[in-house]
């Protein structure tokens, strides 16, 4: 069909509906069957569950609810004041050649900190170790 723009008009053909028919395997050596294949039923299949949750109970209910983070002993944290006074250091500075911020350095000396291996040895390896 032409319009007097010089436009054609084209249609789209309405697909066939799709039948209901089996299709055929793609490899024909394949047998084919119409009937629906079995599955069997798995102990807890498909679902999200731990087996061995018993151990789990029962470790919660011998527990007390009380807590310790062990943290660096107020001793520790005189002994990096000491030795970072006797470097002529503020904490300021001290945090500076560490890289850390200046809350780590003073929750270290105040005994508030929890033990951080990497921290300690930069101190260490700052002040000289000694404590």
């Amino acid at each position: 069909m032409d319009n007097n723009d010089g436009w054609t008009t084209v249609k789209k053909k309405p697909r066939a509906p799709k039948s209901a028919a089996p299709r055929r395997p793609a490899n024909p050596s394949i047998p084919h069957s119409t009937s629906t294949s079995a599955t069997q039923k798995r102990h807890y299949g498909g679902q999200n569950r731990n087996t061995s949750s018993d151990f789990d109970v029962r470790r919660l209910d011998d527990d007390d609810g009380t807590y310790r983070i062990k943290k660096v002993s107020p001793s520790k944290g005189k002994a990096i004041a000491q030795a970072r006074q006797r470097k002529g250091l503020t904490q300021k500075q001290l945090a500076n050649q560490i890289q850390e911020q200046i809350s780590v350095v003073q929750s270290f000396e105040n005994g508030r900190a929890v033990p951080n291996q990497k921290v300690l040895a930069k101190m260490r390896k700052v002040l000289g170790g000694g404590f």
